[in-house]
């Protein structure tokens, strides 16, 4: 039996925690309790859902729900975090298994919101594919965030998984919310971090590296539809060591047979649906909130006009108030809910540079930039292949 103990708000919790789990053990059955929560005897099983499980005593038994939650799941980059993490990886304790959920804790319109809001179907064939077949022992934490790039062995086997995926998405849900698309073919670079608007003039000379505040900084090999420079609340990404008002740098070339406009989702910071606390949408003909910008073939992209332009809630930082969980997300502030861009691209190589500020620790820091139709398109950092 499971009771939860991470969200007590009545008189002497112990004492009620011991009592439940009293009743539960004298009736031949085993108690299980949310970690981090309340304490509890070694004999309750943790359900792990923080970021530290050595929060636990030793000597205890363990579900693992971390990283797990599908509402703070970016839709790219999360399936590579569920496809490269081990079950009880991060555990010293016996381990029973893993229990992936979903949390939509802002208020919904319609029930079925928390499937189109979140990349449900997607999360849970991939969870499934990491749990039966146990391929996966052990793993950089870097792919918990982004893939591996293309000259790494597991870039070949998330490809290998990547298919089955787009195989299932195309056979069985056709018709249901599924916001996954192959992303393994997306090549880029990333160099940062920079302070303030550095970065601009340096990105003026054509070169491998440079030589920035007295160190030799040069592009990083990057691939995926989604970008993450910095997970909100994980000291991990291409750049984990970005502070606020600094800036990283993304670029690539996209190969078109001929000249035509693309259906495109295209986003800087992606908001977890567990709480309403991000940077909002940015004001008309804008992409960022936060001052991102977008440049196609040396000119500024100009952004969509939104239909709330300069919408914020209330809060950037810390946990969402009340009142905003209570305002269910609207389309344009998903980008795989909103109506898709339509990009247009010069037949032959086109250049995608990308600026992506980083303004506060809660910012999920992420830039995501994703054709959907690939027909006749090549991502590539090296236009002579």
């Amino acid at each position: 039996m499971k009771f939860g103990s991470d969200e007590i708000h009545i008189k002497n919790p112990k004492e009620f925690i011991s009592k439940m789990v009293k009743i539960v053990e004298d009736n031949d059955r085993k108690a299980i309790v949310w970690s981090p929560g309340l304490e509890a005897d070694k004999s309750v099983i943790r359900q792990t859902w923080g970021s530290n499980p050595n929060l636990n005593p030793d000597g205890i038994e363990e579900i693992d729900s971390q990283r797990s939650y599908i509402n703070g799941g970016e839709p790219m980059s999360f399936i590579n975090t569920l496809l490269f993490k081990p079950i009880g990886s991060e555990s010293h304790n016996k381990v029973l298994g893993g229990i992936i959920c979903l949390w939509p804790d802002v208020n919904l319109n319609d029930e079925n919101d928390a499937f189109i809001q979140n990349p449900a179907y997607p999360a849970l064939l991939t969870y499934a594919w990491s749990t039966w077949t146990a391929d996966i022992t052990s793993a950089p934490d870097s792919y918990l965030v982004n893939p591996p790039t293309n000259n790494a062995e597991a870039a070949r086997y998330f490809k290998h998984y990547e298919n089955f995926l787009i195989d299932h998405k195309d056979r069985y849900f056709s018709k249901e919310p599924f916001p996954y698309v192959a992303q393994s073919d997306k090549q880029w670079h990333v160099i940062g971090p920079f302070n303030g608007n550095d970065g601009d003039d340096i990105l003026k000379i054509d070169a491998s590296h440079y030589s920035y505040n007295g160190k030799d900084i040069k592009w990083q090999k990057a691939s995926g539809n989604t970008l993450v420079i910095k997970a909100r609340w994980l000291n991990n990404g291409y750049f984990p060591e970005i502070k606020p008002d600094q800036c990283a740098y993304a670029m690539t070339y996209i190969y078109s047979d001929e000249q035509k406009q693309v259906p495109s989702w295209i986003n800087f910071e992606t908001p977890l649906r567990a709480n309403r606390v991000y940077s909002g949408l940015p004001d008309n003909g804008k992409w960022d909130a936060n001052g991102g910008i977008i440049y196609l073939n040396d000119k500024e992209l100009p952004g969509p006009q939104w239909q709330n332009p300069n919408w914020k809630p209330s809060k950037q930082k810390g946990w969402g108030s009340a009142e905003d969980q209570e305002i269910p997300w609207s389309k344009e502030e998903l980008y795989w809910t909103r109506q898709p861009f339509l990009l247009t691209l010069n037949k032959g190589w086109n250049k995608i540079v990308v600026k992506i500020p980083y303004t506060n620790d809660f910012q999920n820091c992420t830039f995501t930039f994703i054709p959907l139709d690939m027909e006749g398109l090549k991502f590539s950092v090296d236009q002579s292949k």
